[in-house]
């Protein structure tokens, strides 16, 4: 247990022998790059924030420790902790994909700029946070790729989580607007991030998260028909049937069956609310 982390040992070992370059002497967006590409991006950031240079590298990151969140659905609490639990799942659910793993570390620096006579609720902090984003993309010179990834995954991370309490439409304007229906390799990096937002939380690291499959089966059906009465018309029917059978509200031996059937993967075991992250 470090600053209130729980770090395995053999976490540890996995960081040292994966990382290479001295945690205390980050100096440019390349070696940043290889921390959070590293097999244990968490154990790295902790190391940083141990030593202080974190609050010299990012100072947006470094201000949410200590700021507290609402237990109900936070049960670690401190957001920076959050932070790094997120970047935990990020690196595990994506294989490292740094893109993921970096949209995971920012996507609630919102949370950061809450007035503490409101703590523990932080509302807003998505559109908050999209500034702070941009200020560290434009400090660090990250690829336009990855601030295209963290933006949307700081503004919209709610979005994901309540996906299945969208009406149909609203569901497909938002997946244009955002360039997630039409960009594959964007709509899975996304959802992986909000995935790991999902599971970021203590108690719920193996929890099922749902979200993916209904935007696939939105995009399948949306990109799949070009005549626009028809389209309109199979959007509605078939996004409100997804809803019915995958959403975790709904009977559970039916949604086994239906995923087992439609997506060709281990059914959901279990359900939780969508969590307000």
């Amino acid at each position: 247990m470090q600053g209130g982390f729980p770090i395995a040992k053999q976490e540890t070992i996995t960081y040292t022998e994966s990382l290479r370059i001295s945690l205390s002497m980050v100096k440019n967006w390349s070696e940043f790059h290889t921390l959070l590409a590293s097999p244990a991006p968490h154990v790295a950031l902790l190391d940083m924030q141990r030593r202080g240079t974190l609050q010299e590298w990012l100072p947006e990151v470094h201000v949410l420790f200590g700021v507290p969140q609402p237990p109900e659905h936070h049960p670690e609490i401190d957001t920076g902790v959050h932070t790094l639990l997120v970047v935990e799942q990020a690196a595990k659910l994506s294989g490292q994909d740094p893109r993921v793993v970096f949209a995971a570390l920012v996507h609630d620096l919102g949370k950061g700029l809450t007035p503490p006579d409101v703590w523990p609720k932080h509302t807003d902090h998505e559109t908050n946070g999209v500034p702070l984003v941009d200020a560290v993309c434009d400090r660090l010179g990250v690829p336009d790729d990855y601030r295209k990834l963290a933006v949307l995954v700081c503004e919209y991370h709610l979005h994901s989580h309540r996906l299945f309490e969208m009406r149909p439409g609203s569901a497909i304007q938002w997946m244009e607007k955002t360039g997630l229906l039409q960009d594959s390799d964007l709509r899975r990096r996304f959802f992986q991030s909000c995935e790991a937002d999902a599971r970021g939380r203590t108690g719920f690291e193996h929890r099922e998260y749902l979200g993916p499959l209904l935007a696939e089966k939105i995009a399948e059906v949306a990109n799949g028909v070009t005549d626009e009465p028809t389209r309109e018309r199979w959007l509605g029917t078939a996004i409100s049937a997804v809803k019915k059978h995958y959403a975790p509200y709904h009977d559970k031996e039916n949604v086994k069956a239906v995923v087992r059937q439609d997506n060709g993967m281990a059914a959901p075991s279990n359900y939780g609310e969508a969590p307000v992250c």
